[in-house]
């Protein structure tokens, strides 16, 4: 079922089941990241015949049955990032204490970074395709220019007396000053190079709780908190908080909630949602989610915040829901849900009837 909202379901377009491909049998995916230039998807996972090798699976745009296992570190891959100056070149973090950099056209690493600590999150820098963010897990973030090999260039330092723990995104933001946004389990900050050259940071004001994800979409400047259920509370649920940022020089930068969209009662892996455009409209997103407990993917709206569509997901079949974001591949778009044994994709159709009447499904394999 894929629960069109009539709204905006029929005339402005939808997403339809397209295809389902087995990427772990050991239930080890974590985290996946589209090539907005080549459609070429990355699969962090490890290697089921080696407990040492983690990597990504490629994941061909032209033929998705054909994947390639790529061995990039010797632990856990928290965070991959493909660039976006079309160099199909991937950053990727881990807990093997490492930022590497390995172009997916030859295989070939070309630089790696060691961290005094478990990598936790990565990211490029929005217009400097030689800067590269990576978030630890004590709350610290080391900036590399890639044209030094062999050190970081500064850290973003945590706020005093904030409680250090992991940084689980980092988002560069557009403008010359290089400001970014950091957030860890708990907190959201944004931080700014002062005229010192510096990075000073304050807190975001959003609401209190234990964060799972954050998405954030540059053009309209919106923010998606995505937070935990509260453990032992009854009635507690998954709450996605879509904010609106603006900052100026008196007052820095303020939060306002938009709408809070609420999900499934339980969590038991991370899971990371997004904010998207939508494929026909470039001025209305999509919140996309993954709920756990009913494991489907939900849409929303932020036109009218209503659920948009919802695609349940075999639980038995695929495992729990961990991930979804967007996909493009040869002019067509795709939104993604990653579990921890599939990724699932749907593509956008131009109209309901189209939707009723061309959607064809695939189930493609990988073996060990």
């Amino acid at each position: 079922s894929s629960g069109i909202n009539a709204e905006y379901g029929g005339e402005h377009g939808c997403y339809s089941f397209s295809r389902s491909i087995l990427v772990s049998t050991e239930k080890k995916p974590h985290v996946f990241h589209s090539d907005p230039h080549t459609g070429m998807i990355a699969v962090s996972k490890k290697f089921e015949d080696n407990h040492n090798q983690h990597g990504v699976l490629k994941i061909s745009s032209i033929d998705a049955s054909h994947h390639e296992f790529v061995n990039l570190h010797s632990n856990q891959i928290r965070d991959i990032k493909f660039d976006h100056f079309g160099n199909t070149t991937l950053l990727s973090c881990s807990k093997s204490k490492n930022v590497m950099i390995t172009c997916l056209k030859s295989n070939n690493t070309v630089i790696t970074y060691p961290a005094p600590r478990d990598c936790w999150s990565c990211t490029w820098h929005c217009h400097k395709d030689h800067i590269i963010y990576t978030g630890l897990n004590n709350g610290e973030v080391m900036v590399f220019d890639i044209r030094n090999t062999k050190e970081s260039l500064e850290s973003i330092m945590p706020i005093e007396n904030i409680k250090k723990c992991p940084i689980i995104s980092v988002v560069s933001l557009p403008g010359e000053t290089s400001d970014v946004l950091v957030s860890s389990l708990m907190t959201v900050s944004h931080h700014k190079k002062t005229s010192e050259g510096n990075y000073h940071g304050e807190l975001l004001g959003i609401p209190p709780g234990a964060i799972s994800s954050v998405a954030y979409d540059s053009d309209s400047s919106n923010l998606l908190v995505s937070y935990k259920p509260v453990l032992g509370t009854k009635g507690s649920s998954e709450q996605h908080v879509l904010m609106k940022l603006t900052d100026s020089k008196e007052t820095g930068m303020q939060t306002e909630i938009i709408n809070t969209f609420k999900g499934g009662s339980t969590q038991a892996l991370r899971c990371r949602s997004s904010l998207i455009s939508c494929p026909d409209d470039d001025n209305h997103l999509l919140v996309c989610l993954g709920e756990q407990e009913s494991n489907s993917i939900k849409i929303w709206s932020t036109k009218n915040m209503k659920m948009f569509q919802q695609f349940p997901i075999k639980k038995d079949e695929s495992g729990p829901i961990i991930a979804v974001g967007p996909h493009r591949a040869a002019g067509t778009d795709y939104l993604c849900g990653l579990t921890n044994q599939r990724i699932v994709q749907y593509k956008w159709l131009l109209s309901e009837s189209h939707f009723e009447n061309n959607s064809v499904a695939y189930q493609f394999d990988v073996p060990n």
